[in-house]
């Protein structure tokens, strides 16, 4: 029993110890907060994103040197969540908020790109504004805001917004009310 209970123990520390990836500006509480196998795919989003932040800034290193990356990369501190999709299954939300030397490349003016990852699979879309779930009968709806000139001609504001619910059989999201917005994530330097 003693053996057992030395087993459990270990386990449940190996578990809560999963390392925390350092990602600039990100706090190890935010984290803390996503699942771990999430983790590690966040940090890839934003290394790739710092690479391209990096070779864009090093253009001028020849003649600026070390101040040519100046405040360097940036994610910016609100720009991760985790939302529930399913009575089962969270998400992890990462919006493209990012800064390379103070300014965001990557955002546009309707809206900014996020990344939704679910299992070890990552969709992005772009978005109005947070993403944010409903219940619909016993499906949890995941809906997300559009900008409204993307909006079909003569819908409102309030249908502005794109409704998923996620299929955990055929593990993937399914419209309800529109056209698909997720696609799979690409990386955005290569």
């Amino acid at each position: 029993m003693k053996n057992f209970l030395l087993i459990c123990i270990f386990f449940i520390n190996s578990v809560g110890c999963t390392p925390i990836p350092d990602i600039p500006n990100l706090s190890v509480d935010s984290l803390r907060q996503i699942p771990p196998k999430h983790r590690a795919i966040i940090a890839k989003i934003a290394a790739d994103h710092q690479d391209f932040c990096y070779f864009k800034l090093g253009r001028n290193f020849a003649e600026l040197g070390d101040e040519a990356f100046g405040e360097g990369f940036v994610v910016g501190e609100n720009s991760l969540e985790t939302i529930r999709i399913s009575y089962w299954r969270r998400a992890s939300v990462l919006y493209q908020n990012f800064q390379c030397d103070g300014s965001n490349d990557w955002r546009a003016t309707n809206g900014i790109k996020s990344f939704i990852i679910v299992n070890d699979k990552v969709f992005e879309a772009w978005v109005a504004g947070a993403l944010f779930t409903k219940k619909q009968g016993t499906k949890t709806i995941v809906v997300i805001p559009q900008d409204p000139v993307l909006c079909r001609k003569g819908r409102s504001r309030e249908g502005c917004l794109v409704e998923l619910h996620w299929d955990g059989l055929r593990s993937k999201f399914v419209s309800l009310n529109g056209p698909m917005i997720l696609t799979p994530y690409k990386r955005a330097f290569q």
